[in-house]
């Protein structure tokens, strides 16, 4: 049932106040008394114990159930597997904040703003991944422990893992589906084609400089 809160008002009238509008607010004030009498007052309940992260991940689908799901049902257009995303996948490094800022002092390339003591202890409960892919191409991921006492480095590790692998689905998403364009029939002119529907060429640094200067991409296709 639905609280009533009926705080204490202060009324002020003026001294030639009419007897009528005194009685018209004793009144009202008696009809709120009665409607809060009939109001059961509600207790505030106890919040719930919050779903700990490794409930929440059983109920969430992984990669690997999708992908079964999708060839469950039969799907076989060109997609992004996980067996995709793990092969383009050439070398792996892991180490925490602490680790970057004592390698960075070793090097004389630290750059910090402020330091507190029990700094080092801060900076070890985060973690960083760092996948590099076949292109050169790097993405990062991070975990980073609330409370010291559940540091795990194993755990950290494969939750800033995750992480990062998250970033590689797009960025292959979008290289298929460049691909998959490529690949369009052409609506244009028979045998003539446009640039929307031809392959489009590597970006040179001849073409970078071309855009700088304003002049047309050397073997540039132009409509």
């Amino acid at each position: 049932m639905h609280a009533l809160h009926i705080q204490t008002a202060h009324f002020h009238f003026a001294p030639n106040a009419s007897a009528e509008a005194l009685q018209g607010l004793e009144r009202a004030m008696k009809v709120i008394g009665r409607a809060g009498a009939e109001l059961e007052p509600t207790t505030p309940q106890p919040a719930a114990a919050h779903t700990s992260l490794a409930t929440t991940a059983k109920n969430d689908m992984n990669n690997s159930e999708i992908e079964q799901e999708i060839q469950a049902k039969g799907k076989t257009a060109p997609r992004v597997t996980p067996a995709d995303i793990e092969a383009n996948i050439v070398s792996e490094h892991f180490f925490t904040a602490q680790h970057g800022v004592s390698g960075a002092m070793a090097a004389l390339e630290l750059h910090q703003i402020t330091w507190h003591p029990g700094g080092e202890g801060v900076l070890r409960l985060l973690t960083f991944c760092v996948l590099v892919l076949r292109n050169g191409f790097t993405v990062t991921g991070e975990s980073a422990c609330a409370s010291p006492e559940n540091f795990d480095a194993e755990i950290g590790r494969n939750v800033a893992r995750a992480n990062a692998v998250q970033k590689i689905w797009p960025l292959m998403g979008y290289e298929l589906r460049s691909q998959l364009a490529n690949t369009m029939p052409c609506t244009c002119v028979p045998n003539q084609g446009c640039s929307n529907c031809r392959p489009r060429p590597v970006l040179t640094e001849a073409d970078a400089q071309a855009d700088l200067d304003g002049t047309p991409r050397p073997d540039y296709y132009t409509d």
